[in-house]
């Protein structure tokens, strides 16, 4: 840190106590720069401006930092911008960025400027920030120019490839990129590359191909996703008597199953199947829709049962809610119930409306 024109370090002392502390007081220390710890951070800071600069030449001038953090791993940068950036934009911010640093400019610092004369020349500041009379400009050629204290890369060739790794929201109108640069971005290439080339095993095709390999994989899946639903829904819709059980209270049929597991429409099949019977049928189902303990039922229209009305007051005894129209009810019960003490209830209230 600099405090009245001294430059203060400041440490951590991993092995000893105070006293050995004050004993060193006033004494000459040896320190060192861990070397690639700092390449990786100049990397990153000076990736961040040029970033910043590609930012608004993309998505225009209103583009303004609005904070960033440039450690050895990554760089982060916040900045306005009133929506999600679009997969190409994206890849034009990436592409400016990367080939700027193909050219090989230098960086230059300028660390004594007037702030007003910097300002003037279109060094960028960020919104805020407090600065003193005279400010430090970092720009690179005519595609970025900045005032900034930080330490940087001598020539933007030093910071290697340039990948953008995540675009987010995190406010109303401000948008976080983050992005890898030198070694850790060679880790993500090499990473991906491996990826590629163990997809490319599966679906044994060349990495070229496996776009289209995955494209016709994923329709295939569609087609037999399809054949196996109507399969599913013509099963249950036929109200096979091998699924679920069934009693006679009286002339009527009382057919009853819990599904476990289902989707809607297999388990509305089961139930409607029993709309239709020439005969008097009750049909009642029970099952879990996408995590939802679910209920349906239906009569047939020689059952002489209003369904509708019958199931509301059953559900209400049992916690749940629901009802519907005279010969189809639905709704939904609590996820612990009993299924078998359900059915039974509904059983004896059929036979007290029934009079059997």
């Amino acid at each position: 840190m600099n405090y009245q024109d001294l430059i203060i370090h400041i440490g951590l002392v991993e092995k000893g106590n105070q006293a050995d502390v004050k004993a060193l007081l006033g004494h000459e220390v040896k320190v060192s720069i861990d070397s690639p710890r700092r390449w990786d951070i100049m990397r990153n800071h000076t990736a961040t401006h040029l970033l910043h600069a590609a930012l608004r030449k993309v998505l225009g001038e209103h583009v303004h930092q609005s904070g960033s953090y440039v450690g050895p791993d990554k760089l982060r940068f916040d900045f306005s911008h009133f929506k999600p950036m679009t997969p190409d934009e994206i890849a034009q911010v990436e592409k400016m960025v990367n080939e700027t640093i193909l050219e090989g400019k230098e960086v230059h610092t300028d660390p004594d400027v007037d702030i007003e004369t910097a300002k003037k020349s279109g060094a960028m500041a960020i919104f805020g920030e407090k600065y003193g009379s005279k400010v430090r400009v970092v720009s690179v050629d005519d595609f970025s120019k900045e005032l900034c204290g930080g330490t940087h890369v001598e020539n933007v060739s030093q910071i290697g490839p340039f990948i953008i790794t995540i675009e987010t929201g995190i406010a109303a109108g401000i948008r976080r990129i983050e992005a890898l640069t030198g070694r850790a971005a060679l880790e993500k290439i090499q990473t991906q590359k491996a990826t590629v080339n163990e997809l490319s095993r599966i679906v044994n095709r060349p990495e070229e191909e496996i776009k289209k390999a995955v494209e016709e994989l994923q329709e295939r899946l569609n087609e037999l996703q399809k054949e196996n639903k109507k399969l599913k829904s013509e099963k249950f819709a036929g109200g096979s008597v091998s699924i679920g059980q069934e009693t006679k209270i009286g002339s009527l049929t009382f057919r009853f199953h819990n599904f476990g597991n289902i989707e809607t429409d297999e388990m509305a099949g089961w139930v409607d199947s029993g709309k239709s019977a020439n005969t008097p049928v009750v049909t009642v189902a029970l099952g879990n829709i996408n995590g939802k303990a679910t209920f349906m039922a239906s009569s047939s229209a020689t059952a002489k049962v209003d369904i509708g009305k019958f199931a509301k007051g059953l559900l209400s005894q049992f916690g749940g809610r629901g009802g519907g129209k005279e010969n189809f009810a639905q709704g939904t019960v609590p996820a612990d119930i009993q299924p078998d003490r359900f059915f039974k209830e509904f059983e004896n209230k059929l036979k007290e409306t029934l009079k059997v």
